[in-house]
């Protein structure tokens, strides 16, 4: 009986610390990722090298974030990040500019579905 209790306390208690790991990896990531986007956006022109290094953090992180949160969401940030790299390829800033925003705006909602709040518990 003891052997059931302790296995019983060692999953909950991996469970917990599951839980919490990655609620602090999704917040760390989008608040990092929400970051570096809004100091892209600062910039009148954007330089590429720049925007491809921000885009290759974002890869490297959706690939862990698809365990914990669906791929289509993280799929929406990922085209349009590769639409700001073709707009800014380009130099049509005014696109970069309205992506950047749009890219924005899926962090702040994304992260915020995601992370650790009153209301997601309830």
């Amino acid at each position: 009986m003891k052997y059931k209790l302790t296995i019983a306390i060692i999953v909950t208690v991996l469970l917990i610390g599951g839980g919490i790991f990655e609620t602090i990896f999704v917040e760390e990531t989008f608040s990092t990722f929400g970051s570096m986007v809004s100091e892209l956006a600062k910039s009148e022109e954007y330089d590429l090298e720049e925007v491809k290094s921000v885009g290759k953090y974002w890869e490297e992180k959706a690939d862990l974030l698809e365990i914990t949160i669906p791929h289509v969401q993280l799929t929406e940030i990922t085209v349009t990040y590769g639409e700001l790299v073709g707009a800014v390829r380009n130099e049509d800033y005014d696109s970069a500019s309205a992506l950047l925003l749009r890219i924005q705006q899926y962090v702040v909602r994304i992260g915020s579905l995601y992370g650790f709040s009153a209301r997601n518990i309830i």
